[in-house]
């Protein structure tokens, strides 16, 4: 009798890592947001330097702490997971902008964040960033994705982990990362060449998912929850038909979305 129950037991936890493991996550496109699914990209006359500061971001529209759907469809701006407690918003609040040119479009992200833990700077497992990127922008469950996650760990090493790279991947001179006090700052450069693009044009657009992972010591290390924009692109399976949409305007057409914050970076950051 003991050695069947060891049986079943063994049996159940096999099942159950391989539920884990397989389950896509669901599709929650029914619940994109009504005032941030989509992010009007305008065009830069020249490059951002991606040197960890925000100053070349300053008149660059941002997204702060914007909610994203849940499994269960319902909106939060943070998603507590494996027991990790979140106690507002200097414990963790994702903003970001995004920009481009002919060759790249740039991603900044700064999150403000009371306690950086990474001590193994994981692509995820501690606080670290998870691209999802849908480059035909149609967002469907069958079109093709690709994963890129970021970390700053501990001791100061930077992780560029090209987890499924649509090209040859990003190099770590495609990203800085720096920490500013409670705030933690990512640029990050996504070459047209990556995703078989000649050159970026007016009227594109491509599907873009955001997951900041965050984890607290000395109890609550690794990933105990998370925020960004459509973060279930990422975890929960990847999907990207649950990405935001990115357009690519030209700074003639850019207009400001009715509902949207149009607080300025360097207003957050002081």
């Amino acid at each position: 009798m003991r050695r069947r129950a060891t049986i079943l037991v063994i049996l159940g936890l096999a099942l159950f890592t391989f539920n884990l493991m397989t389950y896509a996550g669901n599709d929650l496109s029914e619940f994109r947001s009504k005032t941030h699914d989509i992010y009007n990209a305008v065009a830069m006359p020249s490059k951002i330097s991606l040197d960890g500061k925000v100053d070349d971001w300053a008149e660059v529209e941002v997204f702060s702490g914007v909610k994203f759907p849940k499994e269960d469809g319902s909106m939060t701006i943070f998603e507590e997971h494996g027991g990790g407690i979140w106690t507002g918003m200097d414990d963790q609040t994702v903003d970001f902008k995004i920009v481009w040119d002919t060759q790249a479009v740039y991603l900044g992200i700064i999150v403000t964040d009371d306690d950086h833990q990474n001590a193994t700077a994981s692509g995820w497992n501690g606080d670290a960033a998870q691209i999802i990127v849908e480059p035909t922008g149609e967002r469907k469950p069958e079109n093709d994705h690709f994963r890129y996650n970021f970390a700053l760990g501990d001791d100061g090493t930077l992780t560029v982990n090209n987890e499924k790279a649509a090209g040859r991947g990003l190099e770590e001179d495609h990203v800085a990362i720096a920490r500013d006090g409670q705030t933690t700052i990512y640029e990050i450069m996504f070459p047209s060449s990556e995703f078989g693009i000649a050159k970026f044009e007016d009227g594109m657009s491509l599907g873009l998912g955001i997951c900041v992972n965050d984890g607290d010591g000395p109890d609550q290390l690794g990933q105990r929850g998370w925020g960004g924009w459509y973060a279930h692109a990422a975890v929960f399976g990847k999907n990207p038909e649950n990405t935001g949409l990115v357009k690519m305007i030209s700074a003639k057409t850019a207009v400001e979305m009715e509902g949207k914050s149009t607080i300025k970076w360097a207003e957050i950051k002081n």
